[in-house]
């Protein structure tokens, strides 16, 4: 009976179904969804709140929040810096790939490729914010905030 009915509600799953978006309409889907979202967070969080949030999320981009278009117009970088960080940016992911992959199970190995990470990032992080200006790294940190804490 439990087969019976289990295949019974997987098919009424199936039946009800929609099926997924045409690749042309996921850009408005998700547009729509970030607006839904947003909505909720407005109507839940407050100013300070959502002020922390996004704080939290661009904290969570790292680097590469630096290549955003929104970024670079906060920052006003020139020509000359969009292309200094995309090269950076660029070379830390090449690092990244370089890294061996570990081998299921092997947690020493997994261990010592997660630092290995977080030194190639941190390096490729640090890296571009030299390639702001003094005021514009100021402004980038503002805007990130307060470090998270783990």
């Amino acid at each position: 009976l439990r087969i019976i009915a289990r295949d019974q509600a997987a098919e009424a799953l199936i039946a009800t179904a929609t099926p997924p978006p045409a690749p042309s309409d996921i850009p408005a889907l998700t547009k729509k969804q970030e607006e839904i979202r947003e909505k909720a967070v407005t109507q839940i969080l407050s100013e300070p709140q959502q002020k922390r949030l996004l704080q939290m999320l661009a904290q969570q981009q790292g680097a590469s929040l630096l290549l955003k278009k929104e970024m670079e117009q906060e920052l006003k970088l020139t020509d000359t810096q969009r292309y200094v960080l995309y090269a950076i940016h660029q070379e830390t992911i090449k690092k990244v790939k370089a890294l061996p992959e570990e081998r299921l199970g092997d947690r020493a190995a997994a261990a010592l490729r997660q630092s290995k990470l977080r030194k190639i990032r941190l390096a490729g992080y640090n890296h571009m914010l030299r390639a702001l200006t003094p005021e514009q790294r100021k402004r980038f940190r503002e805007l990130l905030g307060p470090p998270v804490e783990n």
